[in-house]
């Protein structure tokens, strides 16, 4: 009897681990810093002088006023557009947060296993 409990907590263990460590981290790894690849910039020589050159300006153009009575608009005044919502449907979760996620997996199945074997 206490043989198949022990059989039945370390496959759970294994079944629940394995499955955890599949899910692994979602996002990649940062590449390795390599002082070979990384460009050396040169120096460039700059002018002695440069002028700056000014775009004409134009004069203001005068805003139309209205009456109260009058409208600039026929129709009602719109609604402002309503505030961006999160880009997935996942309820705002990090997507780096999926290796924790993984971690309390390992951590309910070492919990299982030890109540497996205890039970």
């Amino acid at each position: 009897m206490a043989f198949s409990r022990t059989i039945f907590a370390l496959a759970l263990i294994v079944i629940l681990v394995g499955s955890a460590l599949a899910q692994g981290p979602s996002s990649a790894p940062a590449p390795a810093f390599s002082p070979v690849s990384a460009p050396v910039a040169t120096p460039t020589p700059s002018p002695l002088a440069s002028v700056p050159t000014l775009a004409p300006v134009s004069p203001p153009t005068p805003t139309p006023t209205f009456s109260p009575s009058e409208s600039p608009s026929d129709g009602p005044t719109p609604s402002p557009a309503p505030a961006p919502g999160p880009v997935s449907d996942d309820g705002g979760a990090d997507d780096s947060s999926a290796f924790v996620h993984g971690s309390s997996w390992v951590v309910l199945a070492l919990l299982g296993g030890v109540a497996a074997f205890f039970a």
